[in-house]
């Protein structure tokens, strides 16, 4: 009896850890598995058009803070630096020019968040300068996007475009490019800052992942 006792016990303990390590990794796994599949949908696109993919891209603003673009992709006539918001349940906001936009949880908590236009924008500008110190900029935009997960839902007072930034869910983000690169009335980057883009995105990356 005692022995059953000490065996049913033991097994009680390790299923509470079990089940306790589980439910405390539950946000990491999530994390994970939300940048695993924009990872496969940006290399998807990369190469289906003969595109360059760049991770992690990082720089430093005017002030000195670090700033980092999860992946980065070159494409025929724009650069795209591209961010995810890994959240749940609806993003809303008042005025789409305000600094702050609130995140209404599945358990209806509201939690603020950064206005992600204005973030990224502030982002890719200063990448751009940095560019420019180089003088390879001429004839390349970078257009920045943030990617959230198909299941959000998304306030119309925050469209999906703001001043040349961009909001796609997961689902659009693949045709979303596509059709930015497709629609735009201009010209495909020259080769040679092209190449220029290439190796500075490279020295600021941490991988750059091959077509």
């Amino acid at each position: 009896m005692t022995v059953l006792f000490v065996t049913i016990l033991v097994i009680w303990i390790l299923l509470s850890l079990f089940l306790f390590v589980w439910f405390m990794t539950a946000n990491i796994r999530s994390k994970k598995s939300f940048d695993d599949k924009v990872y496969k949908k940006l290399m998807s696109l990369a190469k289906n058009r003969d595109y360059l993919m760049f991770n992690n891209v990082k720089n430093n603003d005017e002030f000195g803070n670090e700033y980092e673009f999860k992946y980065m992709i070159m494409a025929d006539k724009f650069c795209y630096a591209i961010n995810e918001l890994n959240v749940n349940g609806a993003i809303s906001g008042i005025n789409i020019n305000d600094n702050f936009f609130s995140n209404i949880d599945l358990k209806n908590k509201r939690i603020s968040i950064d206005n992600f236009y204005k973030t990224t924008k502030k982002m890719a500008k200063g990448l751009d300068s940095y560019l420019q110190q180089r003088d390879i900029t001429d004839n390349c935009y970078i257009i920045p996007i943030t990617v959230v997960p198909n299941s959000i839902s998304i306030d119309p007072v925050l469209k999906c475009e703001h001043d040349n930034s961009y909001l796609f869910k997961l689902k659009d983000l693949k045709k979303g490019i596509m059709s930015i690169e497709d629609k735009t009335n201009v010209g495909p980057v020259r080769k040679d800052v092209a190449e220029a883009y290439r190796k500075t995105l490279i020295s600021l990356s941490s991988v750059e992942d091959k077509k």
